[in-house]
């Protein structure tokens, strides 16, 4: 009996152990394969977005894509308080603050655009989905145009660029499921 029961439990240890692996690969193996598929997606950034939520080591395809989703949330949401220390700042001219107004409006407008589409993926509605999120990722772009196209370098073109990706990423989990 001693022996059957210390079989089972070790049966059960690496039963869970194979599927905590099986589901860490999964964040590895989704990023490869948006990376691959998509240039503006950068393997170790995706990796290191999506790991840096403690779920994501046992989350589904699915719950990795909602954890996409709120990482793209909360960075839109960022761009707000950034801003508004940015308008402040006496090194930058009226034409600079006006770009940045704009930009505020941008980046509230793709947060708004974020919000839908994760009631989109609550939905599993991910065709609209990927609408919604494909003018977030227009509306974060807009800023850095607008500053380009006055000649102007972006104050926020880090921040932005990593807005892009994790959106962008969340348009990779919106193609995946039917």
């Amino acid at each position: 009996m001693k022996y059957s029961s210390s079989l089972v439990s070790l049966f059960i240890l690496a039963a869970l152990v194979l599927h905590c692996s099986a589901d860490a690969n999964l964040v590895r193996q989704t990023c490869n394969k948006f990376s691959k598929n998509d240039p503006n997606i950068k393997f170790g950034f995706c990796v290191a977005a999506l790991q840096s939520d403690p779920s994501s080591r046992t989350a589904s395809l699915e719950g990795l894509a909602f954890i996409s989703l709120k990482l793209s949330m909360s960075k839109a949401k960022s761009f707000g308080p950034k801003i508004q220390g940015l308008l402040k700042d006496k090194k930058f001219d009226k034409g600079t603050k006006k770009i940045l107004n704009g930009c505020l409006e941008h980046y509230s407008d793709a947060s708004d655009e974020l919000q839908v589409a994760f009631k989109d993926f609550e939905a599993k509605d991910y065709g609209k989905a990927n609408v919604d999120l494909s003018a977030a990722l227009d509306y974060g772009q807009n800023c850095e145009d607008d500053f380009r196209e006055a000649g102007r370098v972006c104050p926020l073109a880090r921040e932005d660029g990593d807005l892009f990706q994790l959106v962008a990423i969340c348009l990779g989990f919106s193609k995946s499921f039917p």
